[in-house]
């Protein structure tokens, strides 16, 4: 099957200053793919939070290849989540039921599993990325296609762009109380980004990451970090734990108050507005944040965002200087009784602070927090304590966000 794509097929629907540049210039849809860029962006486009989107399926099973050999657990969940749900939809049962009578019977899975229903996969994702290039959406990737181009207009357009997205402020609108699914990926992307960081630190328990290149909110550059460790608690205890308001002060000492300002139920996500208080050492003043917090499951754990918004109900107080941050942290389950976490996150902590300071600060964090982390959680298993309800209605959006995403979950 050809899948070549042009972008003439755009014109009718678009018209840009550029449109006459590489007009006659075509894509196989596998290059496409390949392509960060455009990837992105067509993900973003035609990504659905039910599991029905063809470059999710896609992604999973480019994932599940590139495994040592092929494990079944892996190909199971494929199953269930992706193909599955979406026979008579993408797939005809013929499809899944030959790659569900392999997974039943044989213990050794071929990597080749999911051949037979590529082909399909490409064929919608073609369609996917002609109406992405209909679309609006597909402007900020009109610079990457002409690159090519030796015109120095475009290239000085593209140095341009590529300066202005070392921004913090390109990553969202703080002004904007919602969350998408890409506050989502940007941490999960941010993660997996090997070569964003350096490695400043590391012990048997946990290992810190700064990243090479700053971040700016406003003249300030600021690195971020990352952070992960091994927990010697289940999933659930972990996040259970990280989610009270009870342990998180304990685990973080400097926050003195935490006040709820707001719970928002969207389509498609759903999110708490908190309020944290920090009280800083005598020299410096108190600071405090207005950051959204929202939940959902990530493979056998969770996910977490968080992100500074400015919200009319939460303004500054007296006495206290209004930082910065955004970030997010996942917990990853390696067996029944031990857990992986991974945090990142960028903070700015304005005031006279320097970022050379704040730089040096990130850099030399101790073993507190862990630490912490896991003297909380022997105190929530000793207390018997589930998971809490109350204190700030994180548990309420990873229910929310459940229903609207896996809906053959009971939650």
């Amino acid at each position: 099957m050809s899948r070549k794509l042009t972008r003439m097929n755009r014109q009718p629907c678009l018209s840009t200053p550029t449109d006459d540049l590489n007009t006659s210039r075509s894509f196989d849809i596998q290059e496409v793919l390949s392509i960060k860029l455009l990837r992105d962006g067509l993900q973003s486009f035609s990504y659905k939070d039910d599991f029905s989107s063809p470059i999710h399926i896609y992604e999973s099973i480019e994932e599940f290849k590139e495994l040592p050999t092929g494990v079944k657990v892996v190909a199971q969940s494929i199953l269930q989540l992706y193909l599955k749900p979406n026979i008579n939809t993408l797939f005809q049962e013929s499809d899944v039921s030959g790659i569900e009578k392999i997974i039943s019977e044989d213990q050794n899975i071929p990597l080749t599993l999911f051949d037979q229903v590529q082909p399909i996969i490409l064929s919608q994702i073609e369609c996917d990325f002609q109406r992405f290039m209909c679309s609006k959406d597909f402007d900020p990737c009109m610079l990457f296609l002409t690159t090519q181009s030796a015109s120095p207009t475009t290239k000085k357009e593209v140095a341009e762009k590529d300066e202005v997205d070392k921004n913090l402020g390109v990553l969202y609108d703080p002004n904007l109380i919602q969350v998408t699914q890409k506050d989502f990926d940007r941490v999960t992307c941010d993660i997996k980004d090997q070569d964003m960081w350096k490695s400043v630190y590391n012990s048997k328990e946990r290992t810190v990451f700064v990243s090479k290149n700053p971040f700016y909110n406003g003249k300030k550059g600021l690195k971020k970090m990352k952070e992960t460790g091994v927990i010697p608690f289940s999933v659930d205890e972990c996040f259970n734990t990280y989610i009270d308001n009870a342990c998180i002060t304990k685990v973080e000492k400097e926050i003195k108050k935490i006040t709820e300002i707001d719970y928002v139920e969207s389509t498609s996500h759903a999110l708490t507005v908190l309020r944290f208080q920090y009280k800083l050492p005598f020299f410096l003043s108190n600071r405090d944040f207005c950051l959204i917090h929202s939940a959902k499951r990530y493979g056998d754990g969770y996910i977490m965002i968080r992100k500074s918004v400015n919200h009319p109900d939460c303004p500054t107080h007296k006495n206290y200087i209004r930082a910065v941050a955004t970030g997010g942290i996942v917990f990853e389950k390696i067996d029944e009784h031990t857990t992986r976490y991974t945090q990142t996150y960028y903070a700015d902590y304005s005031g006279w602070l320097t970022a050379s300071v704040f730089n040096k600060i990130v850099e030399s964090r101790d073993n507190t927090w862990h630490d912490a982390m896991i003297k909380c959680c022997s105190l929530r298993r000793l207390e018997g304590s589930g998971r809490p309800i109350l204190s700030n209605r994180i548990a309420d959006t990873l229910r929310y966000n459940d229903r609207m995403t896996r809906p053959q979950c009971a939650i």
